[in-house]
């Protein structure tokens, strides 16, 4: 879960800025298994393309946040490839 919510945030900050100020694309990975099932174990100023200069703030933001998120799933799960990966992505 907290994987995922990271995801979502870098790939939310991506979106705010424009190709030719971020022409690069990040190797994030959703993790579409849910250990609910396993037996072991907003409408947000910002979200148009206007650019790094004018979402500078909520881009940090919602990176800081992902970094947070993929932290949390880490500590649940120290090995858990998908978080490393992203955490590492960033």
């Amino acid at each position: 879960m907290y994987n995922n919510l990271g995801v979502n945030y870098v790939n939310r900050a991506i979106n705010a800025i424009s190709t030719a100020e971020f022409p690069y694309a990040l190797p994030m990975e959703i993790d579409f298994n849910s250990r609910l099932y396993s037996t072991t174990g907003s409408g947000t100023k910002g979200d148009d393309q206007l650019g790094w200069e004018k979402n500078e703030k909520i881009i940090n933001e919602w990176l800081t946040q992902a970094k947070a998120y993929f932290e949390e799933a880490i500590k649940i799960d120290e090995n858990y490839l998908k978080a490393n990966n992203n955490l590492n992505a960033q």
